[in-house]
Order: C-alpha cells, then sequence, then structure tokens
C-alpha cells in the first residue's frame, strides 16, 4: 500500500526535525514530503539519508505571520497532492516539530475519508481556541460548539480524496475570511468550524486515549506504560504522539530515547 505524509518545516534545521524522522523511520517506509523555504546542505544531506523528499516554497520568515504559514501549508499540500503522489492510497498531514512516532501512522483500519483528532478539552475551556474561534465566527457560533472538543489541526489521516476534498474546503475558508477580514486566518479556528458544520460527510473522530493520535497538551503528563512509550487506555501503544514537548522534562527524555535511540 503506497501511503504519503505530509509536513511543513519552514526555518527548521536537522535538530528541529530529528525526533519527527528518525522515529518514523524505525516504523514505517512512507513516502514522505516536506514543505521547505530553503535547503542547506546540511538539511539536504539529512533528508536524503532518511528518504524523505521535499517541496521548496521559499518564503521571507522575518516578515511572515504564522497564521500566514498556516494558509500556505495548506495550499503547498493541496498542489502537491494535485501533481504528484497520484497512487497514493492514504494520506498523514502532520505537525512537524513536535510529533514523535511509536509505531506506524498507518497500521490501523479505516473505513471512512477523513480522520480527526481531539484533545481532551472542550473549546469553551481553552482560552486559545475559544479566542481564534469568537474573532472569527463570533459569539453565537462560540456558544454553538463552545462544548464540544477540540480538533486538532495538527494532525488529520484520510484517503488521497478525502484529504484533497479537505484541503480544497480549507482554502475555500481560509480565502473567504482573508478577502473579507484583510487577515490571515488561524487554521485551527477553519478546522474546526468547518467539521462542527458538517462540511465532511464520511469522517471519524477520535479522542485522545483512543486511537492512533493523541494530543498533550492538555493532558500534559499521558499514560505511559513501563517501557516509557504513551499509550491508550486500553493499554495500546499510541503510534502517533503530538505535542510531545508539552511533557516534563523527564517524560521528554524517556520518551526521546524509546522512539528515537
Amino acid at each position: 500500500m503506497n501511503n504519503l505524509i505530509l509536513g511543513t518545516a519552514f526555518g527548521y534545521g536537522p535538530n528541529q526535525i530529528e525526533v519527527f524522522v528518525k522515529s518514523l523511520r524505525k516504523y514505517s517506509n512512507s513516502q514522505v514530503m516536506l514543505v521547505v523555504d530553503s535547503l542547506s546542505e546540511e538539511l539536504t544531506n539529512f533528508l536524503t539519508d532518511y528518504n524523505i523528499s521535499t517541496y521548496l516554497h521559499p518564503v521571507d520568515l522575518t516578515n511572515i505571520r504564522v497564521s500566514e504559514i498556516f494558509n500556505i501549508r495548506h495550499k503547498c499540500y493541496r498542489n502537491i497532492l494535485e501533481y504528484n503522489f497520484l497512487d497514493a492510497e492514504r494520506v498523514f498531514i502532520s505537525d512537524v516539530r513536535d510529533v514523535v512516532f511509536q509505531g506506524d501512522p498507518f497500521a490501523h483500519v479505516t473505513d471512512t475519508d477523513l480522520e480527526f483528532f481531539l484533545e481532551p478539552k472542550q473549546i469553551k475551556d481553552c482560552e486559545y481556541n475559544s479566542k481564534k474561534i469568537k474573532k472569527l465566527y463570533g459569539n453565537k457560533f462560540l456558544s454553538e460548539i463552545g462544548n464540544k472538543e477540540i480538533s486538532c489541526a495538527g494532525t488529520t489521516i484520510g484517503t488521497r480524496e478525502g484529504i484533497l476534498k479537505y484541503l480544497d474546503l480549507m482554502l475555500l475558508e481560509l480565502n473567504r475570511l482573508r478577502i473579507q477580514n484583510d487577515v490571515f486566518a488561524d487554521d485551527q479556528a477553519v478546522h474546526n468550524y468547518l467539521i462542527y458544520n458538517n462540511y465532511f460527510p464520511n469522517y471519524k473522530k477520535y479522542n485522545t486515549g483512543y486511537g492512533p493520535v493523541s494530543t498533550l497538551h492538555h493532558l500534559r503528563e499521558g499514560i505511559f506504560n513501563n517501557q516509557g512509550q504513551v499509550i491508550n487506555i486500553d493499554g495500546t501503544v499510541v503510534p502517533i504522539v503530538h505535542q510531545w514537548d508539552r511533557l516534563s522534562k523527564d517524560r521528554q527524555q524517556v520518551l526521546y530515547q524509546t522512539a528515537v535511540l
């Protein structure tokens, strides 16, 4: 089965992506393409050693807002999928710097077009998410979805066609907001807006602790086995750990040694 992982590594060198790359290659030979702003000799050699492809999209990082990068990366992913990897069956869109792998990200069975991964906190109880949604969509919409759990835009899995549809809708809404508000919108708010307005007909939402991704910002200490791996409620090892850098330094060190060394 041909699977693909897409990520963005603007401003990153080998040190910032080491955990992502090395832990992934312990468990998976899937195709990987990272969107980068430049390619030093050191970065090129590192990525070549681990069979990681790149998509070059130069940007001036000194004069760019983070929200604009969110917009850029979705455009790049859309372009990549439109013209490349036509045989990819499943696609994983992932953050890079704060993701560590403990297993094959595509090992689980699914029968939906898209898979979204929830954080263990309601939107109304998260200052960051509620602020972003209120700014873009107002108090009324925030009150309508405030008791829903946060869906993290940093990790999304789907079929190739499902991800293309996801990217098309994300870009349409991001562009609409940019024209309407003359500002680059945060993709986290748009991601949740589309999900909770039922724009996607065939998807599954996984809670942290019950699926292939654990998102740890609101679950700082996670749940661990005796080997220091993050596990689900049923004791199975979680293949993808997002925001692992929110753990305590001791936990980070154990997880690093387990997943990378």
